[in-house]
């Protein structure tokens, strides 16, 4: 069976290939959790968890780390002492404006030398606005309504609510059935998971209902976020996780 959501895009722009599907680009970490369900390697909460602590250690070990943003374009740049491996992007724009994290879609993440200076030709990353900062950066926020990279920013949306989807398919239903995979479709305005394990062509209404009062109370009432993992290449070698 599959569900589908059929949503407009943010914004009017012809559709190409070829830009990160992924939440970050890096020749030297795995960023994304469809890779990882073709291995042994197993992801749930438990793992994610696991990873997490492992990559980014205990949050009682607190270092601080020096962070330049700045906002697309403008040119004005904001130096700001934040906490290593447990800052993120989010919380950098919320000394910013108040505005600014209910706009931003994702974040730009540069190098930066030992005077704190942009390195201009160093690689930009892509970063969720909830990926903890690992060392001292340039922040670059993008906003939902860019032009610019709209793009990007309609691809990264619509594959977050893929996962947005599975996350409601395999924590809302008493009997949880199997991701056979997930796609978002941005040329034509819709995003669907294959599921398998629920019984007839459609959902009942006591299942939909059900569904709809899970989101409700366990993903909006809660306020529920993304969290992405960089990965390093040894701890992913590690895990039997596969990298690119």
């Amino acid at each position: 069976m599959k569900l589908f959501l059929r949503l407009r895009p943010f914004q009017k722009a012809p559709f190409s290939a070829g830009f990160s599907r992924g939440l970050a680009s890096s020749a030297d970490s795995v960023t994304n959790f469809d890779a990882l369900e073709r291995k042994k390697f197993v992801p749930s909460i438990e793992s994610f968890a696991e990873l997490k602590q492992k990559i980014y250690g205990s949050d009682k070990s607190i270092e601080k780390m020096v962070v330049r943003t700045q906002q697309l374009n403008s040119e004005k740049d904001v130096t700001m002492i934040m906490n290593r491996n447990q800052s993120t992007s989010y919380n950098c724009s919320l000394h910013l404006n108040s505005h600014l994290h209910e706009r931003s879609a994702f974040a730009f993440i540069r190098d930066i030398n030992d005077r704190d200076e942009l390195i201009e030709d160093s690689k930009a990353l892509v970063y969720g606005m909830n990926t903890p900062l690992t060392k001292k950066c340039h922040v670059q926020f993008v906003e939902i309504a860019n032009l610019e990279h709209v793009e990007l920013v309609n691809e990264i949306i619509w594959r977050s609510m893929t996962f947005f989807l599975s996350a409601i398919v395999k924590l809302g239903f008493r009997n949880p059935p199997e991701i056979l995979e997930r796609k978002a479709v941005v040329e034509d305005g819709y995003f669907y998971v294959d599921v398998e394990g629920i019984s007839g062509p459609e959902l009942s209404p006591e299942e939909l209902y059900r569904l709809n009062l899970f989101i409700k109370r366990d993903m909006i009432a809660c306020n529920a976020f993304f969290q992405q993992l960089v990965i390093p290449d040894n701890i992913a070698e590690e895990y039997g996780i596969p990298t690119g």
